[in-house]
């Protein structure tokens, strides 16, 4: 516990004592919107760790703060090398055998996200997500794992402390430009965070095997994708009341044979009161706006999700994923056909663009300086609140196309 708790330290104190080695600086993973529709659920603003005990550091004495953060740095490095170069990683296992006792299964359905495409904030982006690459990557293109396949080297630039979110820095800036002109008519990322704060569409994590402590080194984590949430008699579609009886729809696409989870980590585990996970191949991460559908496919993916000390909440998570070109621009393609921008848009020429340009790391997470990236990396930070799982249903039909059988060019291949 008293390590663990020194690691914590690092996030406050950076700033402070000009350090640059942090594992999953809280610090600067501040969640913040303007959208009303979200308002209310937004989290308190983070820039303090949860409270430390006094006989763990006295974190008033400079001295022995400094020395904390030097223990802590050290124990970092030593599980993740990564740390050393000075970015931002999940916490690592904590070290002991997993407690006999456990809670009854919890289910958190999250509430606001956060993904870097508002054009009110036009840097969010380089505040999200984790390095996923162990580079920090400047904005001349170097030193990566891969060769960029755009015009200019500035697409592969990484966020604050090495942080991979080039879907939130690539396509994240061609979105916020079309709602800057006029060409959107809508912020999107206001929107999705409507569509998930009223229960209109949802993901789901479910936690097993959890001692409830800030430290267990193996827990049980599934993801879910849902159609929103469900009244539990007539299971009709009803607004969420975040009281943690809201009750959401796990959509099949999220089940295997027999109604078990599709996505699952069963050797997850829980540091210092953030919950770590490594989802399988293929995980979705579906938002919704004016009807069109668009769906992302993780092919390699982290998530750190910060548990409250009643375990009530997620206050603060991240997920983080690589994102296969060619799925991408399929993704892409559907969805622009969806809201009606076809081939000879102009909108469309250029969003297609962009995501072919935006590959900035290897799908499998290897480094192969000599290879072209066939990934976009992607970071989206969220809360989450108490929730119960509902029935089984399929996914809703996809709108259809507006474009005809001509709309929708092909992908690609890498």
């Amino acid at each position: 516990m008293k390590r663990m708790a020194l690691a914590w330290i690092i996030g406050a104190a950076t700033a402070a004592l000009t350090v640059t080695c942090s594992v999953y600086d809280r610090s600067l993973l501040v969640y913040s919107t303007d959208s009303d529709a979200a308002a209310d659920a937004t989290p308190d603003v983070v820039s303090e760790p949860d409270a430390i005990a006094s006989e763990d550091v006295d974190a008033a004495n400079p001295d022995v703060v400094e020395e904390a953060l030097a223990d802590a740095e050290a124990e970092a490095a030593a599980c993740d090398p990564c740390v050393e170069q000075g970015l931002v990683r999940p916490p690592c296992a904590p070290a002991g055998s997993d407690p006999a006792t456990e809670l009854d299964p919890i289910v958190y359905a999250v509430r606001t996200l956060r993904v870097g495409l508002s054009p009110k904030k036009p840097d969010d982006w380089r505040t999200i997500g984790l390095d996923m690459d162990c580079l920090l990557t400047a904005i001349g293109g170097t030193p990566s794992m891969c060769q960029g396949s755009g015009s200019s080297a500035a697409v592969l630039e990484d966020g604050l402390l090495g942080r991979d979110n080039s879907f939130g820095r690539n396509v994240g800036g061609m979105i916020r430009l079309l709602s800057q002109v006029g060409a959107l008519p809508y912020d999107l990322e206001e929107i999705w965070n409507y569509y998930f704060t009223t229960g209109r569409q949802g993901m789901l994590f479910e936690l097993r095997h959890y001692s409830g402590e800030a430290d267990d080194p193996r827990v049980w984590l599934a993801l879910y994708a849902s159609a929103g949430t469900r009244d539990p008699i007539t299971h009709e579609a009803v607004t969420t009341k975040w009281d943690g009886t809201d009750e959401w729809s796990i959509l099949q696409t999220s089940l295997a044979p027999g109604n078990q989870p599709l996505f699952v980590d069963d050797s997850a585990y829980v540091s210092g009161n953030v919950l770590v996970a490594h989802m399988p191949e293929g995980l979705p991460l579906t938002f919704t706006a004016d009807g069109s559908l668009f769906e992302m496919a993780l092919a390699r993916s982290v998530l750190a999700l910060e548990l409250s000390a009643d375990r009530q909440r997620v206050t603060l998570g991240t997920v983080n994923g690589t994102w296969y070109r060619t799925q991408a621009l399929a993704a892409v393609d559907a969805y622009m056909a969806q809201a009606g921008l076809c081939s000879d848009n102009p909108i469309y020429v250029q969003g297609k663009k962009v995501i072919e340009n935006a590959a900035d790391i290897r799908a499998d997470l290897q480094d192969a300086p000599q290879l072209p990236c066939n990934a976009v990396s992607v970071g989206i930070e969220i809360s989450a609140d108490r929730a119960n799982l509902g029935p089984a249903e399929a996914p809703p039909p996809p709108k259809p196309s507006q474009c005809g059988d001509a709309g929708a060019a092909d992908a690609g291949t890498d």
